[in-house]
């Protein structure tokens, strides 16, 4: 799925023909910013932005592992109390207008504290799905969970449960705090399953994804299993690309695949992308070797679907990346904690 990503953002990027902006180094090569994300830090450089929306995963240890996991939103829009009150004003529109008289139906909500709301919809029979709504500094955490079998009122208490385990501000995000970090805010508790995805964009079109997941086992096929060879996504469909750089490397502490390619696709000849990836190998899946899946392609369309293209070099857009795989680090919590 990783690398199907990958595949698509290039053939996205082809479908370029009207009048496009152009993306230079101008500002690439300055002030990184660090960031956590997940378990781990990365520097970016100040012209790649984080998105305002960041989402995670997470599971509690002692649950079994088919029991629905807790979706986490993480949206970073300078929440304060009136627009928290807005907020679940509109949110309790829209649920009682998705649903009919048999599924979807809203069928209780309450304020649980200032900064908390619960909402709890039927989506058929004893299936439910609940959702807790937080202020966590100027953030919106938005947490939602599965149940079956009228188990909402458990189901509930773990998404109250992993609120109340949220920290927020910039030190706690700064130094990791001790847990799992998600845009500025930091998940903490006791998890056998946690990850998160983040994405970077620049004004002029480069996007970088970053996929972090703390206790999954690796891809059955590796990064360079699933790029290379006759039944790879680029050769079924036939994309013309040439190899910058395939090789194994060292990222945060741990064996890692690298993958960096220029892919032709577009109306015209010479007309490309740059997709690039790595992708960690462990032994032992952990706090302090977890899963990353890091990408960064060029001539990405912009958020309101402006189309982009590229002029860095091969030898331009290799350095800002090795700039940030090379800033990637554990964070130093989690080399603490067992």
């Amino acid at each position: 799925m990783r690398i199907a990503f990958l595949l698509i953002s290039l053939m996205i990027s082809g479908c370029v023909k009207e009048k496009s902006e152009k993306i230079d180094m101008n500002g690439f090569e300055k002030d990184p910013i660090p960031y956590c994300a997940g378990r781990l830090f990365l520097a970016v450089p100040s012209i790649l932005v984080p998105e305002s929306l960041t989402i995670g995963s997470f599971k509690f240890s002692g649950l079994r592992a088919e029991d629905p996991s807790i979706d986490v939103f993480v949206e970073e829009i300078g929440m304060n109390e009136c627009q928290f009150n807005k907020k679940i004003q509109q949110r309790s529109v829209e649920l009682k207008s998705a649903g009919d008289e048999t599924t979807n139906i809203l069928k209780h909500e309450k304020r649980l504290a200032d900064d908390l709301y619960l909402f709890r919809v039927q989506e058929i029979d004893d299936a439910y799905i609940s959702e807790v709504l937080a202020v966590k500094g100027s953030n919106l955490v938005t947490v939602k969970m599965h149940s079956f079998r009228n188990q909402f009122d458990a189901a509930e208490n773990q998404l109250i449960r992993l609120v109340k385990g949220v920290i927020v501000g910039g030190a706690a995000v700064k130094e990791g705090g001790q847990g799992f970090c998600l845009g500025s805010v930091v998940v903490t508790g006791d998890f056998q399953e946690e990850s998160g995805r983040f994405l970077y964009r620049s004004p002029n079109g480069i996007n970088v994804n970053l996929i972090v997941d703390t206790y999954s086992p690796d891809e059955r096929i590796s990064l360079h299993g699933r790029v290379s060879g006759s039944e790879s996504l680029l050769a079924r469909f036939s994309v013309k690309h040439k190899v910058l750089r395939e090789r194994e490397r060292i990222v945060a502490g741990m064996k890692a695949q690298e993958w960096l390619s220029w892919a032709e696709i577009g109306p015209s000849e010479g007309q490309g992308a740059y997709g690039f990836a790595v992708e960690t190998m462990r032994m032992k899946p952990q706090k302090l070797s977890p899963s990353l899946y890091l990408s960064m392609d060029t001539s990405q369309p912009l958020a309101d679907g402006t189309p982009t293209t590229t002029s860095m070099s091969d030898g331009e857009v290799i350095g800002l990346w090795d700039s940030i795989v090379n800033s990637i680090r554990v964070a130093a919590h989690s080399t603490s904690e067992k």
